[in-house]
């Protein structure tokens, strides 16, 4: 029995990798209408970004607090059960800027959990790592991930392999990609986006880390240079130090002098 639309989507398969749906394979990626999501992504986190809206009323409250205390009280706002292995981390960090990768891998968090996560990633601006690998993130979670990453200002490793989202996704993460130089890996690797978008998301990334690579090498001259002004002027002082006790005994045996001529003269 020739079923043409199992074959299409088994053609689809070989070349680009499985689709998300069958309305996804006849979007495709130029196509893909990202508005269209932002319903599914509302529906799913419940009116708009409750990460933006309420969730920072009750992140500013708790300004100061250790990192768990804050973690626990955004995920009683949401109605959820913290994650123990999150509870476990913050535990071990107090300062939020003292975390410096959120490795999550194969820890599923659930929709409802999944904002009081972003929240923490937002206030964990010294994190250089997310691992978010087999976690089962769909195409709305991962879109809501980008607008976090976005403004990240220190993730520059990100890993959202065996997650199953699509293409629609995959586009936010080239977007994201793109506005963020910082990231310079986005491991995509067994997800249902088509291989040409993951080559784009690589190829940026690509771009990123020689943009990166040229950032360090600056900071790294600047540092240099100034590591060397320190020096120079550590060598000056020492040497105003050394003249002024030069001056010093100068001084010191000119009046000795003194002293001694006045008391031959008396």
């Amino acid at each position: 029995f020739f079923r043409p639309k199992l074959l299409l989507l088994r053609v689809w398969s070989f070349f680009f990798g499985p689709p998300h749906s069958i309305k996804d394979w006849l979007m495709g990626q130029q196509q893909a209408d990202f508005a269209a999501w932002t319903a599914i992504v509302n529906e799913i986190f419940q009116a708009h970004s409750p990460a933006d809206q309420d969730l920072t009323a009750e992140v500013t409250s708790l300004a100061g607090q250790p990192s768990v205390v804050l973690y626990n009280s955004l995920c009683e706002s949401a109605g959820v059960k913290p994650n123990s292995k999150l509870q476990e981390l913050f535990k071990e960090f107090p300062d939020p800027d003292n975390v410096h990768a959120l490795v999550m891998t194969d820890n599923y968090l659930g929709k409802k959990a999944y904002a009081p996560f972003l929240a923490m990633l937002a206030l964990c601006r010294n994190c250089a790592e997310l691992d978010l690998q087999g976690c089962n993130l769909e195409t709305p979670e991962v879109v809501v991930l980008c607008r976090v990453l976005k403004r990240h200002p220190s993730v520059g490793k990100v890993n959202l392999s065996q997650n199953p989202f699509a293409s629609i996704a995959g586009q936010a993460l080239l977007e994201t990609v793109e506005y963020n130089d910082l990231i310079e890996v986005m491991g995509v690797e067994e997800v249902m986006i088509d291989r040409f978008l993951r080559q784009k998301i690589e190829n940026r990334c690509a771009r990123n880390r020689v943009t990166q690579d040229k950032a360090r090498a600056r900071r790294a001259e600047v540092q240099e240079q100034e590591r060397q002004h320190r020096q120079q002027q550590a060598v000056m002082e020492a040497q105003k130090e050394a003249r002024r006790k030069m001056q010093h005994e100068i001084e010191i045996a000119r009046k000795r002098r003194e002293a001694q001529r006045t008391a031959q003269l008396a």
